[in-house]
């Protein structure tokens, strides 16, 4: 784990609604730390971005993938179990809780709570998919094995590693339960023997990291409660301690993940403390349910960051685009919630990965865009999402794309480099409009049928575009592009081309050579040595003079099924 990012211990006495919980019962501790929260979260300068990813009522919702790590000792004892089906039965409760939470804020008049006060918004568009996963490894298991804080995971770095490279685990917020060894073998001992013992809460934690959450000594504290204290408080566990339990855990893992969504105990409407509504509350009562909605914006913010983006769950396109700024190289498949913006500068490279992209989304280039045996996808059966513009200034770079199924669109200005199989399926176009630069490699092959309308463009590529030159200009040939607005062009027309490499050329008509059209400028047409070109029509192919075909050089000419 890299960095813990905020601050204080605290001992925190959940209550819940069903009624007056014992203090003494639900003692927990947030180590989740960072020097001098307070004073960044007082002087953060970031306020107006956070109000201004406050979600609107009508957006949908973004999904985060949470993973319970259930740690167990080696022969499966320690934790809970995946066959047991009260231990399920409890965690759907715990997580329909924090759903619940998440979805249901509730409004405070409490002055304390904000030093000015937004429109409220009840539902902060955030959810999560919930994935079980049971492990077991009693050194993982035992948080005694760390000798250091004992907060920390970085005993079972190797752990996270496995956890974050198995393509069978989502990529998202990893909660990790790990025991007290000696701790748990007490009250388990306890258990077994039918004695009643208090409850050591000073073990019992959690905090929150970049990526992942630390929850310590639950299934020991779940255990004291459940064959204890229905005999110390004369309470059914069914009727009434189950519900202090998985509501008093919902809060804290509620608390713990909104930590990791980017929350401190403090913001700028309240210091630590003073708010008892809010969820980051982290001391005293309060129903730990309410959050301004700066905060709620704040949270919305921290998805954007592309440690997050791998994460989300897209469901549609969000209310704001994600920036790429700078240099992102991407050797995992990611995930696309919003519009993209690859801003002057920025500089991406998606090399054969699986991209999944929320409906009705676009990606705009005005910096680099390197796309190669990548294939990008709306989940299930969404609706399209918008395909791929470049600005004036900015590059995109296809190698060896194959069953592209959306649009690009190149504005004046912008630069083209192919390379290898580019595919369209039926029905995707790539326009390019006029003062376009391109370059297109020697093995450049392009398969379906695109509409391609090429305006006047130049071939090759400036000196300073150097950096770039992850496809090779220096063996670069000029490409025939279709010049129509149908799937298939009405005519094709063939012009000042010098063809060196094997093409495919499809229309319904096709015209070679001089004067092809009064419209357009004439000039010769030559196939050079070595190359072939297939012409394929359907209402049959015309070569005007200028069309010339050097020693070596072949095409044919074939009838285009209906």
């Amino acid at each position: 784990m890299k960095n813990i990012f905020l601050i204080i211990g605290f001992v925190s006495f959940f209550q819940i609604a069903m009624g007056q919980i014992p203090e003494s019962i639900f003692q927990y501790r947030c180590f989740t730390d960072i020097q001098d929260s307070s004073q960044i979260a007082k002087l953060d300068n970031s306020l107006a971005l956070y109000k201004a990813c406050i979600p609107y009522e009508c957006d949908v919702v973004k999904t985060i993938p949470i993973n319970w790590i259930f740690l167990q000792k080696d022969n499966g004892e320690g934790g809970f179990q995946e066959d047991n089906q009260d231990h399920q039965r409890y965690w759907d409760e715990i997580e329909r809780r924090i759903e619940y939470r998440f979805a249901n804020l509730k409004e405070t008049s409490d002055a304390a709570c904000f030093a000015w006060k937004d429109p409220f918004l009840s539902d902060t568009k955030i959810r999560f998919s919930f994935n079980r996963i049971y492990i077991r490894d009693s050194y993982a298991w035992d948080r005694n094995n760390y000798t250091g804080r004992p907060t920390s995971l970085g005993y079972m770095t190797y752990l996270i590693e496995e956890i974050e490279n198995d393509p069978a685990i989502p990529r998202g917020i990893n909660v990790f339960f790990t025991a007290d060894g000696y701790w748990y073998d007490f009250y388990a001992d306890a258990v077994e023997e039918g004695r009643i013992v208090s409850f050591d809460s000073t073990g019992n934690f959690g905090v929150s990291f970049e990526k992942s959450i630390h929850m310590a000594d639950v299934y020991t504290k779940y255990l004291w409660m459940r064959y204890m204290l229905p005999t110390v408080y004369n309470e059914s566990w069914e009727e009434t301690i189950v519900n202090w339990w998985t509501g008093s855990l919902a809060i804290l893992i509620s608390h713990e993940l909104a930590h990791a969504l980017g929350l401190f105990h403090e913001c700028a409407h309240y210091d630590e403390g003073e708010c008892e509504a809010s969820l980051m509350n982290p001391v005293g009562d309060g129903g730990h349910d309410y959050l301004p909605p700066s905060e709620v914006g704040k949270m919305h913010y921290r998805t954007m960051s592309s440690k997050f983006l791998t994460s989300i769950i897209p469901q549609n396109t969000g209310k704001f685009p994600t920036l790429i700024l700078d240099e992102e190289y991407h050797e995992i498949g990611r995930r696309i919630y919003s519009d993209v913006v690859v801003a002057s500068g920025g500089r991406v490279m998606l090399l054969g990965e699986e991209i999944t992209v929320a409906p009705n989304t676009s990606i705009t280039v005005e910096g680099f865009l390197h796309l190669g045996m990548s294939t990008l996808r709306t989940p299930g059966r969404s609706a399209a999402w918008k395909g791929i513009r470049v600005k004036a200034g900015g590059v995109i770079a296809l190698d060896r794309m194959d069953s592209i199924d959306f649009d690009i669109i190149l504005e004046p200005g912008s630069y083209l480099l192919l390379q290898g199989k580019i595919s369209f399926l039926d029905g995707h176009k790539m326009i390019v409009e006029n003062n376009v630069q391109v370059c297109t490699h020697k093995n450049l092959d392009i398969q379906g049928r695109p509409i391609c309308r090429m305006g006047d463009v130049s071939f090759g590529m400036p000196a300073d575009f150097e950096p770039y030159q992850y496809i090779s200009c220096t063996e670069s040939t000029q490409s025939v592009f279709y010049s129509a607005s149908s799937l298939i062009p009405d005519v094709l027309y063939v012009q000042n081309q010098q063809i060196g490499t094997n093409q495919t050329l499809v229309a319904e008509k096709i015209i070679v050579g001089s004067n092809v059209t009064s419209s357009k400028p004439s000039g010769q047409v030559t196939i050079e040595g070595g190359a072939h070109v297939n012409f394929i029509s359907l209402d049959g192919t015309r070569f005007e003079k200028g069309f010339r075909c050097e020693n070596g050089s072949t095409f044919t000419v074939t009838e285009m099924e209906e």
